[in-house]
This record gives structure tokens, C-alpha cells and sequence, in this order.
């Protein structure tokens, strides 16, 4: 069977048995209400029951990660069979022994299903359960703030780079379809010199949008490495200073790798979210040039925006990793801060961190192994909505 959803943990089991007498309404209601606190599971509904003239008891418990289905039958012998499903990871021996002990059961057998692993070449936890205990991680950090979205600045070789790994996956395998692997081959090389700015929805404890910014390192510019090698660019960083009177040096350029929006958030507040974080990190590590390849869809969001953003040497729109049609793109960093010291125009509102309707916090907060520290290694406080003047 194939997993149609490789990046939703989902644990089942089952457990049969055969017991000496007939299992009662109110064993199976114990049963279930023992059994949340044994997995560890946060109960929304209490345990019900129903009974069927002809097969018997039923019931069942709804946690907050899903739940569990028992069954039992009088006929013809005395014998039950529970169904546990839940998106938390849960001790599959500990039920079974649980279980065992409370009914006393004469013969019992469990099987268990686990869903995929989600360990990738691209995701590195193990499964996703792993993962979701990351974002759990985060909601419950004393020094997070109250806002419903938050963002937050993640190295790339952090524990909590996955959280912006799995939105890139999700959102590149539905939009162009690149899986795991591609993903691995395109962008681990760059793992140790990126950030990534990833805004979550403390609502849902999830990611719903990340982008890459990558350094200059051995490995170069990932973006402008790609520019010159494609066959139909091939353009070179000397040529694109010329055409656009810049330069590209090391320290005051950054290559924004990725942007990606979770669906259902297209059309929000995420995107000026991602959009200030990224002109807060220039201001704030001196960076004068921002360089990409971007899908034209994402070209002419950033054009209806008013970005500064110019097509690098005029070069054509041709594919690049999936996308139909990507184009090598510009911004200048003093463009971005004529806009904001003007106050035109949407653009202006998002980098002064007006675009976010008092629903996100700004400016990124460091999301570190060890705790939330600033880019100096100070601890930081709630942060609140900064307004960027220059």
C-alpha cells in the first residue's frame, strides 16, 4: 500500500483476545478511560458505548491525537478486539500488556502498523513524530510570545532546520514535484551556511512558511553556481555586476534559495512576514544584494507587491528543478530601504513590518538548540512588532 501521506505520522494497532466471561459496559469505558493515561493520550471525549442485538459492545474514546475503537462479542465465545489510531507515537508492548492485565485475557494478539518512516535524505528525523515534537517544543517555550504567528531565524545545521525542511518539501512536491531526494542534492551541500526564516501558526503548533538564505561558503552561491552552469544562462557574476552596476562581494550578498507558503496561507500574512524578515536580516548582517531564482509566479507576487526586485541581465524564463518557468532575480538592499523611507506603496508597509496586522511578531526570533538567543547569543525577551526605518 502505498503512504499517500508520507509527512502525517499515523500509529496503529490492534489487539485481540479472548477472555473467560462476557466484557461489560462499563469494563469497556474503564478500559478505554485507563487506557488514554497509559499512551499518554489527552482525552476530549470520554469513553462511550453502544450495544448491537446482535454483535454486541461497542465503544469507543476520542483523544486529542485521534483514538481507539474497542469491540467485544458474547458469542460464540467471550472475545474482544481494540483498534488504536493515533498521530502520537505511543508504546505499542505497554498497551498490549496494559490490556492483557485488565481483562485478565486467556490468549491475546496484537499487531501494530506504522505509518512510513518520514526520515529522508532531506527531513532528517526519524518520523514525523519526531518532528511534531519539535514544533511542541517551541509552543511551549517560556520566551514565546502570544502572538498567533511567529517568526523565527533557524541555522541550518540546528535540530529545528527540519521544521523548515519539511515546509520546502511540502510545498515543492506539490507545486513542482520535487521529492526528498532531489531536494538532498540540490540544497544539503548548503545545510552549514544557510538561515532560514520560518514563520509558525502557535495555533496549530506548525510551519507555515520558510525561506533559505544562503551564505557565501565554500560551496559559493547556490543561486548564481546554478545561473552559470544552466545551458541557456550561463551568465557569470562579472557580467551580472556590469549589467546591473553592483557587486557581488561575499560578505554583503545573500542568496534567498527558497520561499515557500504552506496552502491555505497564500494569500495572508505570511508572505510580508517572510518578505521583512528577510530585509530585517540584511539590515542587520550588512547585506547589500539579495540574489534568487524565482518561478514567474512568484516573480509577479513580488512585482504586484512593488519589490525592487529586477530580472537578473534580462535573462529569459526557462525551467529550472521542476518549475516550468524560473527567472535569476536581483534586489538591491538601498532600493528596499528607499522604499521604506518613502512609505508608499504595499512593499513600504511590509518592510516596516506594517503589513502583519498586529498578528505576527517581528523582528525573528533566534531559535536556538539550546534556547531562544539573539545573533549576539543574548537571551531575548517577547519580542512585539518592530518597525523598520532604515
Amino acid at each position: 500500500m502505498r503512504d499517500l501521506a508520507p509527512t502525517i505520522h499515523r500509529q496503529r494497532m490492534v489487539i485481540e483476545g479472548y477472555v473467560a466471561d462476557p466484557i461489560s459496559s462499563d469494563q469497556i469505558k474503564e478500559y478505554l478511560g485507563q487506557l488514554s493515561a497509559v499512551l499518554g493520550m489527552t482525552t476530549l471525549l470520554d469513553p462511550v458505548t453502544h450495544q448491537s442485538d446482535r454483535y454486541g459492545w461497542a465503544g469507543w474514546i476520542h483523544w486529542e491525537t485521534s483514538g481507539a475503537h474497542f469491540y467485544a462479542w458474547d458469542l460464540p465465545r467471550a472475545f474482544f478486539s481494540v483498534d488504536i489510531y493515533t498521530c502520537k507515537d505511543f508504546d505499542a508492548l505497554e498497551a498490549a500488556r496494559f490490556t492483557t492485565e485488565f481483562f485478565d485475557a486467556i490468549e491475546l494478539e496484537f499487531s501494530e502498523f506504522n505509518s512510513a518512516d518520514a526520515a529522508s535524505p532531506f527531513v532528517r528525523c526519524k518520523n514525523v513524530g519526531e518532528l511534531t515534537r519539535l514544533y511542541l517544543d517551541v509552543q511551549d517555550r517560556h520566551d514565546r510570545h502570544e502572538l498567533p504567528f511567529g517568526t523565527y531565524l533557524i541555522d541550518g545545521d540546528s535540530v529545528f532546520a527540519d521544521i523548515a525542511r519539511y515546509t520546502e518539501l511540502t510545498v515543492f512536491l506539490e507545486f513542482f514535484g520535487n521529492d526528498a531526494v532531489l531536494l538532498a542534492n540540490e540544497y544539503n551541500p548548503f545545510d552549514s551556511a544557510s538561515t532560514h526564516i520560518v514563520v509558525i501558526d502557535h495555533r496549530s503548533c506548525m510551519p507555515v512558511g520558510s525561506s533559505r538564505l544562503i551564505r557565501a561558503s565554500d560551496s559559493g552561491f547556490k543561486s548564481l553556481a546554478d545561473m552559470e552552469a544552466h545551458s541557456e544562462w550561463k551568465v557569470s557574476i562579472p557580467q551580472i555586476e556590469d549589467f546591473h552596476g553592483i557587486q557581488l562581494c561575499p560578505d554583503t550578498t545573500i542568496d534567498q534559495a527558497t520561499i515557500a507558503v504552506m496552502p491555505d496561507y497564500r494569500s495572508g500574512i505570511v508572505s510580508p512576514a517572510l518578505f521583512h524578515g528577510l530585509y530585517w536580516f540584511c539590515l542587520a548582517h550588512g547585506i547589500e544584494n539579495v540574489i534568487g531564482i524565482g518561478d514567474v509566479a512568484f516573480i509577479e507576487l513580488c512585482w504586484a507587491l512593488d519589490t525592487p526586485c529586477e530580472v537578473i541581465c534580462d535573462l529569459p524564463a526557462l525551467s529550472y528543478l521542476d518549475s516550468p518557468a524560473s527567472r535569476p532575480l536581483t534586489i538591491s538592499v538601498d532600493s528596499m530601504r528607499e522604499l521604506v523611507r518613502s512609505n508608499t506603496g504595499a512593499m513600504a508597509r511590509i518592510l516596516r513590518g506594517m503589513g502583519v496586522n498586529g498578528k505576527v511578531s517581528l523582528p525573528p526570533l533566534f531559535l536556538a538548540d539550546s534556547g531562544a538567543e539573539n545573533e549576539s547569543g543574548g537571551a531575548l525577551g517577547r519580542p512585539g512588532v518592530t518597525v523598520l526605518d532604515s
